[in-house]
Parts: C-alpha cells; sequence; structure tokens
C-alpha cells in the first residue's frame, strides 16, 4: 500500500496517495490535492485556493491573499526602495526651503477630571506646562522615535491648549528650515503632550481618551502646501 509510519512521533503516510495523518494533533494533509484537514476543529484547508471551509458547519470562508504592491504603487512610497525594502530617503540634493507643519489632538475626559486640571488640583502638578514641556522635547526627539525619519534643525516649536467641552484639544506647530518636511515633528509633539496629559491625571480618571491626532496644514516642499478640511464643530464646544 506504501504505507510508512513513524511511531514516535505519530506519523503515518500513504505514499501512494499522499495521504499524510499526524494522529496527535488530528491533521490529515493530502498532498496530491492539496487539502489539509483538522479532525479536532473540523477545519479544512485546500492550500491551491486558500479556502477554509468548516464541515461542523459546511460554511465555507474565502481567505485572499495578501496583496502585492505593483512598481507604480511602490514608487509613490518614499520609504521603499526598489525591493520593497524599508529605506530612509536620501534628501541630499534637496533644496533647504522654509517648512511648517501644524497638528493637532484631543484627550476626553470627564467634567470632573477638567475641572481639576483646570483649577490646578492635580497632586503631579502643573498638567499643562508639563505637557507642553514634553511636547517640545518630543518633536526634538521624533527621529529617535521614528525610524526613517531625519534628524532636524528645529527652528521653533510651539504647543498649545484650548478647553472644550469633551476635554483639551492640543495644538502644535513645528517650523525648520530644511531638506524636508515636520509634519512627523509636529504629530509627535501633539500626541506626547496628550499622553502627558493622561500620565498627569490619570490618577483621578483612568478612562480618558486621546482621538484626532491629525495633520491640521503644512508648508513648503515640493509636495507644495496642504490644510485639512475643517471639522464639523459642536456649538459652544469651545470653553475659554
Amino acid at each position: 500500500t506504501g504505507l510508512l509510519v513513524y511511531c514516535s512521533a505519530g506519523l503515518l503516510v500513504y505514499r501512494s496517495t499522499g495521504l499524510l495523518v499526524y494522529w496527535p494533533t488530528g491533521l490529515l494533509f493530502y498532498r496530491s490535492t492539496g487539502l489539509l484537514f483538522y479532525r479536532s476543529t473540523g477545519l479544512s484547508v485546500y492550500w491551491s485556493t486558500v479556502l477554509p471551509v468548516y464541515w461542523s458547519t459546511g460554511l465555507p470562508v474565502y481567505r485572499p491573499t495578501a496583496p502585492t504592491l505593483s512598481g507604480s504603487s511602490m514608487s509613490s512610497l518614499t520609504h521603499l526602495n526598489a525591493g520593497g525594502e524599508a529605506s530612509m530617503v536620501d534628501v541630499g540634493d534637496k533644496i533647504s526651503t522654509h517648512r511648517t507643519a501644524v497638528a493637532a489632538a484631543r484627550i476626553v475626559m470627564r467634567p470632573q477630571t477638567l475641572a481639576a486640571i483646570r483649577a490646578g488640583d492635580i497632586k503631579k502638578g502643573d498638567v499643562l506646562g508639563t505637557a507642553r514641556i514634553a511636547g517640545i522635547l518630543a518633536a526634538k526627539k521624533t527621529h529617535e522615535l521614528i525610524p526613517l525619519c531625519h534628524p532636524l534643525l528645529l527652528s521653533k516649536i510651539t504647543i498649545e491648549f484650548d478647553y472644550v467641552k469633551q476635554g483639551i484639544d492640543i495644538r502644535a506647530t513645528v517650523r525648520c528650515q530644511g531638506q524636508t518636511g515636520v509634519e512627523m515633528e509636529a504629530l509627535t509633539a501633539a500626541s506626547v503632550a496628550a499622553l502627558t496629559i493622561y500620565d498627569m491625571a490619570k490618577a483621578l480618571e483612568k478612562t480618558m481618551c486621546i482621538e484626532n491626532v491629525r495633520l491640521l496644514s503644512k508648508e513648503g516642499g515640493k509636495s507644495g502646501d496642504f490644510v485639512a478640511e475643517t471639522p464639523t464643530t459642536t456649538s459652544g464646544d469651545t470653553q475659554k
């Protein structure tokens, strides 16, 4: 019959039919058809089509293969080289221009937590003052956090806060004279400022939520200027 048995491993192979059985897991594999069957779960997979079928329910589920990047798609992703590998962009030949980026974030919290921050009743100290310094430091350290970012000589970093009905809005502005943009620096500054607010106030509330981290605008560079669409705001949202 062409039966080959490995007793120590519990492996059974029928060479004539290409049937392979591994008893400890109930694994059956038909090499001739590409059928893989787990008896313990009733899961059967045809590798040729990547089509899993649960025989217990008779329900087939199609799992498509991962998409591949075409040459044109890869060329539009500047951090991928010709082989599709991550690569730091060479900006050495680019013209140095004035660059500005503005990013935002919001941290949502309960009214009681917001009131405590506004009143300065947080045991750790000045919440917004600490978050401002953290945001500035984060912008300077962006190239150490985001692997393919370039170290930049930043000329200006500002972190602004607005009290709103749901919590605190954060706005980070970063400027430099350089060969690449400062979008990631602005986004990192806004994100870390929000994280710092969470850290300062988490003793009062652990359900605070950081949301709407986004780029608002950028100036300079080959790609030109960008301004994000203004989101719809709720009436009376801002609190001074």
